[in-house]
């Protein structure tokens, strides 16, 4: 009698057992014990409700977001849908992934900082070796044709201060690189930098900017990552997949009185940005954060980003 997905309220669950004992359906359930079952299964799978005092002094509540997106993530219908990084398609144009918004625009901070090959994670924002000895740093990347590719920053042997061999990243000198060129990640490259005879990864001496008004000399800080540790996110993966998974969020209007007199409820709801336009659409793939007669979008938004932050 529980149904996947599906709402209803005590008349019409009344209606249904109504209709199974009028057809002499056995053993059917009271309409006490299905709402003990449905209570049962939300304590078991559910998310929780998150209640907020708003600036404004209007309570509302929130749905656990990070509990919506942990049974998307683990969810066998909705995984296998999902894309993590933008895609270079050319010309062509049908997913939003494909877009110069997700693939040129958007900050590299906001992106899916890391690939995995061969069982190495490859992280933007630290310096990695390619098959010609070559060193780089990834900042961005995408999919083509079904491979992965970086977009990089070369890195400049330079000596620095103290004569002590370092690395100067060229951000005027941007390439572009195939995952199959890449060799060695940053921590690999931090125990074998000696035997390339080249300098320390962890040793940055600064940034040359791809300015046009940029001097060979002036360099500018290095501060996207502490040098020495990386990208924070390794630390933090703990040897997991780091995975950028951005939404489509939007507030809609609607009327919660039956009658023909207005009565205002402000809700909010998201889709998972990673999905194809075919399934992102689907009634099952938007989700429900919150709604309130009372409390204006801007309060009740407060609720949501403080459960994202």
């Amino acid at each position: 009698m529980h149904l996947p997905r599906s709402i209803f309220s005590r008349k019409q669950l009344d209606l249904f057992l109504w209709l199974l004992r009028v057809n002499r359906v056995e053993s059917v359930p009271s309409t006490k014990s299905m709402n003990l079952l449905n209570k049962m299964m939300q304590g078991n799978c559910g998310i929780d409700t998150i209640a907020y005092e708003g600036r404004l002094d209007h309570r509302y509540h929130v749905n656990g977001l990070s509990q919506i997106l942990a049974q998307e993530m683990c969810n066998p219908k909705i995984r296998p849908n999902l894309y993590f990084y933008p895609e270079d398609t050319g010309l062509h144009l049908s997913q939003t992934r494909q877009a110069e918004r997700r693939l040129k625009e958007i900050r590299s901070e906001d992106t899916t900082p890391m690939i995995r090959i061969h069982h190495s994670d490859y992280y933007i924002f630290e310096p990695a070796m390619l098959a010609d000895r070559t060193v780089c740093i990834p900042h961005r990347w995408f999919t083509r044709s079904g491979h992965y590719y970086a977009m990089a920053w070369m890195l400049e042997a330079r000596l620095g201060e103290g004569n002590i061999p370092g690395w100067v990243v060229r951000q005027d000198r941007e390439l572009e690189v195939d995952e199959s060129r890449f060799l060695k990640n940053f921590p690999q490259l931090s125990n074998d930098f000696k035997l390339y005879d080249v300098p320390s990864p962890t040793n940055i001496i600064g940034v040359y900017p791809n300015t046009p008004d940029a001097g060979f000399d002036s360099l500018q800080r290095w501060t996207l990552t502490n040098p020495v540790l990386g990208n924070p996110w390794r630390v933090r993966a703990c040897g997991h997949r780091t995975l950028c998974l951005p939404l489509w969020m939007y507030c809609d209007d609607t009327s919660g009185n039956m009658s023909k007199k207005w009565n205002e409820d402000n809700s909010f709801l998201f889709t998972l940005a990673g999905l194809p336009l075919e399934q992102s659409q689907k009634e099952f793939n938007v989700h429900f954060l919150c709604t309130s007669n009372l409390a204006p979008p801007l309060e009740m938004m407060e609720g949501v980003v403080d459960q994202v932050m």
